[in-house]
């Protein structure tokens, strides 16, 4: 903080601030509760120089940024301090200090079991008048009806308040989510409330202020603290709850978790960057539930007779999915939900990555890894921390979880049969978009067409809305997923020349048609989470492109789903598969349970080669799929691609890495 340290509270918590030293002579001193990204108080600043403005916010990389700001502009009246705005009232700011508090947009806690969290209660407002020097007033803005409701009518009961006109702000003093909100041609509500001179209110009501007060003091010494969360994450090492795990650690949860790969004595690196910040992995024997377990998830893949659930239920230990997990992060948050058939993790990884680069740092919750946001292995690289006010998420069709949520906006970036056939993907979307408070975006405009960029078979340009764009992606499949992202991201006001530098700068996404290395000489490795036919086919289609023989191995990663898509996986396969391609299949992945095993992969061998295509052989586990790799590497050369398919086997990229790694020597 070298150069802008002097504008961050860094003393002695216990004593009051010393407001001579902060406002350097300035009489007037006002306070912004809750800063969030800091453009009202900069700007606010800016325009009043003869005012001292202190920021209240609790999360340090905002209080950084304002006070780096501040200090870039030349703004020597702003000074932040990051502790609870309650505790900085009561026990840092003097009585009768403050001209004027500012309270914009405070997280409105919609449900009504949560609405006891609000700050705006009995002591906040006892706090703000005893605190404001005669004169004084209190701004409000927000954009909740009910939270507004609650406000006017606790002030309407407030004698030591009277309604006002709220002050005119500039369109550079609007916050970051006003400007979202006033985007979908919404007014916020806003109002102004004058403190009521003591001598104006009378001595008895002020002696019952102060005593009511104190005996809220005394209530709160009396009462038992709770205890932190302490989350539970059973299969904690899968693509979906391993995400969970890190949003509850990024949200300062206690987290253990259970997998079946711990029971084996296996590993991932997922699992090795959760035990890195703390979490401690057990097996699945019930053992990782303890006294301390406030709270267990599990996701449709946990049976009933699973030893973690039992003792979870057994010790009374509150038990929820993972998508009720998922809707209590994004409390308080605007959220963004993508779902579709397929495309939505790599879509959920652009508009994240879009929204971050445009200065929005939004929160991400998704189902595959953007390459770099593991943190060089310290975290899950699903999630991104961001303290903004979006929260973009992944949501899940393939159990019906999606429709638990409500979210802000949507993206839909497909609707093709998977796990349910045509007409009930179809019902099952239609509900899920008729939940969207805002904007869906789907589809893709009437101009959309796309090409290899002419630089790189490994980017691609594409037309949308009468302008041309490129994203570090190969495929139409992708495009369209950048279409949509691009579009979500424009409605949620980010500047476009930032979206366009975004889409050129993307990472990728782990595990979709990520480039891992060379064998040798030889053949590219590419590691691919495909598991359906239309993932799968995309992904055949964009590496034939770019690479004269392909050599796909593929591993069903179900029995039910390998049964219910048989013929459509035929199909996908035979019919984008060249005659000088090869295709290897793997015994379908037994995750244990009590699936039905009446089928297997020689049933698919069987189905493709009666649709014509002969390139298909079985090989029966990972080392004979090795060794057959190596061998098209070593005759297909430079020119051929080694494309590694397939959903929750932890040894699929474990082989794309042991390839890339050696040589063919």
């Amino acid at each position: 903080m070298s150069d802008y340290s002097d504008k961050i509270f860094n003393g002695d918590i216990a004593k009051p601030l010393d407001l001579a030293a902060i406002c350097g002579g300035r009489q007037r001193l006002e306070v912004d509760i809750g800063s969030g990204m800091g453009r009202f108080i900069l700007a606010r600043a800016a325009a009043h120089p003869e005012t001292q403005f202190i920021g209240i916010e609790r999360l340090k990389p905002r209080v950084q940024k304002i006070a780096r700001k501040a200090a870039r502009a030349g703004l020597d009246n702003v000074f932040m301090v990051r502790l609870e705005a309650l505790y900085v009232l009561r026990h840092m700011l003097p009585e009768h200090s403050v001209a004027r508090f500012y309270l914009f947009f405070p997280d409105p806690w919609p449900k009504r079991r949560h609405s006891g969290h609000r700050v705006f209660n009995d002591e906040f407002r006892y706090l703000v008048w005893t605190r404001l020097a005669e004169g004084g007033d209190l701004q409000v803005a927000t954009d909740s009806d009910a939270y507004f409701a609650d406000m006017e009518a606790q002030m309407a009961s407030d004698p030591f308040f009277r309604r006002i006109a709220p002050v005119e702000r500039t369109e550079a003093e609007r916050t970051n989510f006003e400007l979202i909100f006033r985007a979908q041609g919404l007014v916020p509500h806003e109002a102004g409330f004058a403190a009521v001179p003591a001598a104006e209110a009378g001595a008895e009501a002020v002696a019952a202020l102060h005593a009511a007060d104190e005996a809220r003091r005394e209530r709160f010494w009396a009462e038992e603290m709770p205890h932190g969360e302490s989350v539970h994450v059973v299969g904690i090492g899968g693509v979906g709850m391993s995400a969970i795990a890190q949003a509850y650690l990024d949200a300062g949860a206690e987290v253990t978790g259970s997998d079946r790969l711990a029971d084996a004595g296996d590993s991932t690196p997922v699992l090795d960057a959760l035990r890195k910040q703390g979490v401690v992995v057990s097996p699945q024997d019930g053992s990782g539930i303890g006294e301390a377990t406030t709270l267990a998830v599990v996701s449709t893949a946990i049976e009933e007779d699973n030893k973690d659930l039992v003792e979870a239920r057994r010790r009374g230990v509150e038990t929820i999915h993972r998508s009720a997990a998922l809707e209590r992060l994004t409390d308080g948050r605007v959220t963004v939900a993508v779902a579709g058939t397929s495309g939505k993790s790599t879509t959920t990884a652009l508009l994240g990555w879009i929204l971050a680069e445009a200065g929005l740092d939004p929160a991400v919750i998704n189902g595959a890894s953007v390459v770099g946001w593991d943190a060089g292995g310290d975290r899950v690289g699903s999630v991104r921390h961001g303290e903004g006010e979006l929260m973009v998420f992944e949501a899940d069709e393939s159990d019906r979880s999606f429709l638990r949520f409500n979210p802000d906006w949507a993206i839909v970036t497909n609707e093709t049969p998977d796990h349910f056939n045509e007409e009930e993907t179809r019902a099952l979307f239609a509900q899920f978009k008729s939940q969207v408070k805002n904007e869906v975006v789907e589809g893709l405009p009437d101009d959309f067409a796309w090409r290899p960029s002419e630089s790189s078979p490994w980017k691609s340009r594409f037309t949308a809305y009468g302008r041309e764009w490129t994203v570090a992606l190969p495929g139409g499949h992708n495009c369209q997923n950048a279409c949509q992202a691009a579009r979500m991201a424009l409605a949620l006001g980010a500047d476009e020349a930032k979206v366009r530098r975004a889409l050129l700068t993307f990472p990728g996404v782990e595990r979709r048609l990520q480039r891992v290395g060379k064998i040798g000489e030889g053949a590219l490795v590419i590691d691919d989470y495909g598991h359906n036919p239309a993932k799968l086919g995309a992904a055949m289609r964009t590496v034939a492109t770019a690479h004269a023989r392909m050599a796909v191995l593929w591993r069903p990663h179900g029995y039910a789903p390998l049964r219910k898509m048989l013929e459509p996986l035929a199909e996908a396969f035979a019919g984008t598969l060249r005659k000088d391609d090869e295709l290897l299949l793997l015994p379908v992945y037994d995750a244990g349970g009590t699936a039905d095993r009446s089928i297997n992969s020689d049933a698919l061998a069987g189905a493709i080669r009666r649709l014509g295509y002969a390139g298909v052989r079985e090989v029966s586990d990972i080392a004979e799929a090795d060794k057959a790799l190596r061998a098209f590497s070593a005759e297909a050369g430079s020119e051929g691609a080694i494309l590694i398919c397939g959903a929750r086997d932890p040894a699929l990229p474990r082989l794309a890495r042991q390839l890339a790694e050696s040589t063919n020597h």
